[in-house]
């Protein structure tokens, strides 16, 4: 199914509705190429997501044994408290960068996707797990003060925009559904590249297709990283962080690059934010 397509989703929309998410981003401070995210803003929720996996050989690769120190000690340095990872090798392997990060303070939930492992990891609260699949895991992160949050930690299809479209507008769905009316962050590689000055038909099977699913996602959560800059090689904007609208405050936002090691062809993507005063 075709999410967006139920509702006559056409691109003049997505070119619409990007300039108004661009018009909205008012204070949030942008990460520029050659900084670091700094200190996180004090009261401030940080929410990393990265694909840590790498791209040679056919398909590319999950996270190499020779790039892990490298990857815990930037997730170190960001010092978030919200993780969404991509691309582990496995469920053992999450489990080794939680007790590398820190076991006494980091939960775990993580979920199989196309024989790899993606991952959330938070601390400061709990995380309950309440999905696992098939292109993301889903969990309830409460935290003293904060409302609670469903938290999607997702990594689309690299191949299809069919396979896209269904799969993220599913999740999209299930997320804006929440009965219990949660705030919600949803992030992660989505494989989506909808800058259009680009050769987008070098990446993707249906640009148009892409177009719509991007769509459908948009109108339903604020695109928190939008404008931020490119994510991915070879420049290109493939890693997302969602959230639902009139809970949070965005104060930064942006890719760290300059992090990656062996050939990872991902940046990490952080995201600050404060409870709204609405």
């Amino acid at each position: 199914m075709r999410p967006a397509a139920e509702l006559g989703v056409e691109l003049a929309l997505f070119c619409a509705a990007a300039v108004c998410l661009v018009a909205g981003f008012g204070g949030t401070r942008l990460l520029d190429a050659s900084s670091d995210p700094g200190a996180k803003p004090k009261g401030a929720l940080r929410v990393v997501t990265w694909n840590v996996g790498g791209a040679s050989g056919r398909g590319g690769h999950a996270l190499v044994r020779e790039a892990f120190d490298d990857v815990v000690e930037t997730l170190r340095l960001l010092d978030a408290d919200l993780l969404l990872l991509q691309e582990l090798e496995s469920s053992s392997q999450a489990e080794a960068l939680r007790r590398a990060l820190g076991s006494a303070e980091w939960m775990l939930v993580d979920a199989p996707v196309r024989g790899r492992t993606v991952a959330l990891l938070a601390r400061g609260g709990t995380l309950i797990a309440i999905d696992r699949g098939p292109i993301a895991c889903r969990a309830v992160y409460r935290r003293r003060g904060w409302p609670p949050l469903t938290v999607a930690s997702a990594h689309a299809h690299a191949y299809s925009a069919e396979r896209r479209n269904r799969e993220l507008g599913l999740l999209a769905r299930t997320l804006s559904e929440d009965p219990d009316h949660h705030a919600i962050l949803l992030g992660g590689d989505f494989n989506l590249d909808l800058d259009l000055d680009k050769r987008r038909d070098l990446f993707s099977d249906d640009a148009h297709r892409d177009v719509e699913t991007y769509n459908f996602i948009s109108q339903r959560f604020q695109d928190a990283t939008l404008g931020t800059g490119s994510t991915a090689e070879p420049d290109r904007r493939l890693d997302y962080l969602f959230i639902s609208s009139g809970w949070f405050r965005v104060e930064a936002a942006g890719p760290w690059r300059g992090r990656r090691v062996s050939d990872m062809d991902h940046d990490p993507v952080f995201l600050d934010l404060v409870r709204s005063r609405e």
